[in-house]
């Protein structure tokens, strides 16, 4: 079974960190980071192990962590079928990649409810290509599933997404 563990190390002045007592498998995430910024990459080794992560098993040094000031943003509106706008849905954007959507805190499968003004918005996607859905709702511990993703894409709209891009999106919940 997969187990959750988080550890954290604060940036020095001179941007280096250290995460003491790690051991076994990580994933490198960050939290707390301003409005506009995003995790693009963590390298260790020459490989991005963001999301399929590394393992430690002594002293690494070398890890890096990319952040960008231009994260990617997929904004958009949703409709009913006969095309009136509605603020009573969810959006579920997710990889077109289905290996993504098993992982344990994958950045590649996320949700979105519309903000006042009707809109939803994701922010911090990775580049690549997805699906986007509106739903009336989000079934709790379900709407991630890869079963339920499977179901969706048949419905979706299909994007593409580069590194620091906006994608507006009209979306029909059905």
């Amino acid at each position: 079974s997969n187990q959750l563990l988080m550890a954290s190390g604060s940036a020095r002045p001179d941007g280096t960190f250290v995460v003491p007592g790690l051991a076994g498998w990580w994933l490198v995430r960050l939290r707390g980071l301003p409005p506009g910024l995003s995790l693009q990459s963590g390298m260790a080794s020459g490989l991005d192990v963001t999301d399929d992560g590394v393992e430690i098993s002594q002293d690494i040094e070398g890890v890096d962590i990319a952040i960008t000031t231009k994260p990617t943003r997929v904004t958009g509106t949703v409709t009913v079928a006969n095309g009136a706008p509605t603020r009573d849905y969810a959006v579920i954007v997710f990889s077109e990649d289905s290996r993504q959507w098993a992982r344990l805190l994958t950045r590649h499968v996320v949700s979105a409810n519309p903000g006042a003004d009707g809109r939803f918005t994701v922010t911090g996607l990775p580049a690549g290509r997805y699906f986007a859905a509106a739903v009336a709702e989000l079934e709790q511990g379900q709407w991630a599933s890869p079963e339920h993703l499977q179901q969706l894409r048949a419905r979706a709209t299909s994007f593409s997404l580069s590194d620091g891009e906006t994608r507006v999106l009209t979306l029909i919940r059905r």
